[in-house]
């Protein structure tokens, strides 16, 4: 196994609160049959690259898992982009452990947060009400992926951006797909599907955006000229490039606040509970 200590890319961490593992998601994500040999990282983060090749742009990005609940150095939080958290819905023990984790994923502040489970439907067992759920998931700005909800077949599956109502697998693809990452680059294509790649970005961002009330500190696509036509493709390239060194500027700006502390402090996170409402799910304090 290749060794480092530097995270080299944006990063998106894969997180198992169940017995499901999480390399088991990661090759559902790759769409391989098996796991290229992983490179360690510091703390014993285990990366396997990911090469997003859409009809629009391509990107190097690395799915990690981790051995223990750690936030890494500053350099590795640095670079997480996404989360992809998978809890069994069945068991109270996988809430409690959800409920841990989110002491470690708030220092990322990433992007693109992604829960997911087997299946919200009342009559399956589950500990946490699909309404619930989806409250919870609002508070703490997590996209919620039911695995059972899957399109019908492989022609509904479009790796660019239609809007194409997902779920499982595609769905977390899509989501990862759609992000700005701070290193993609965008393909010779004609200007249409340049414009088309921009507002493809503005859906994404407004999906990403902050809990109601408050103001995102992500930056903004120019939505003029998103909708300009093919005659402003040139400068939805450049926004495109704006946007990144915007990124940029926003993890520099991290590095230098000291956004990573050597150690983490509790954090009681009251969001699961509001979410609850007045009902105790059994355990979870």
């Amino acid at each position: 196994m290749a060794t480092a200590s530097i995270a080299p890319g944006p990063c998106i961490v894969v997180i198992s609160c169940s017995s499901y593992k999480p390399e088991d998601l990661i090759l559902e994500i790759l769409g391989e049959d098996c796991l290229p040999e992983p490179e360690i990282w510091t703390e014993g983060i285990c990366s396997y690259p990911w090469h997003i090749d859409t009809k629009y742009y391509m990107a190097n990005v690395h799915l990690c898992t981790m051995p223990k609940k750690t936030i890494g150095n500053e350099a590795f939080s640095n670079s997480v982009q996404a989360v992809v958290l998978h809890f069994n819905n069945k068991s109270q023990e996988s809430l409690n452990i959800v409920r841990q984790w989110l002491t470690f994923i708030s220092p990322w502040e990433p992007d693109i947060k992604i829960l997911v489970c087997d299946t919200c439907a009342e009559n399956s067992g589950t500990v946490i009400s699909r309404e619930k759920l989806r409250q919870f998931c609002l508070n703490q700005s997590f996209e919620l992926v039911e695995c059972c909800n899957q399109a019908e077949s492989d022609d509904e599956f479009d790796e660019g951006f239609d809007e194409v109502e997902l779920g499982g697998i595609r769905r977390i693809v899509q989501a990862l797909q759609a992000h700005m990452w701070p290193n993609l680059e965008l393909k010779d294509q004609s200007h249409q599907q340049s414009v088309n790649f921009l507002a493809s970005q503005l859906h994404a961002y407004k999906l990403t955006s902050t809990k109601p009330g408050e103001n995102s500190s992500k930056p903004n696509v120019d939505s003029a000229a998103v909708n300009a036509g093919s005659e402003d493709s040139s400068r939805a390239c450049a926004l495109v490039e704006e946007e990144k060194d915007k990124k940029e500027s926003v993890n520099k700006m991290k590095r230098s606040t000291g956004k990573v502390a050597d150690s983490v402090d509790a954090i009681i996170d009251q969001e699961l509970f509001a979410a609850l409402g007045d009902e105790d799910a059994g355990g979870l304090c």
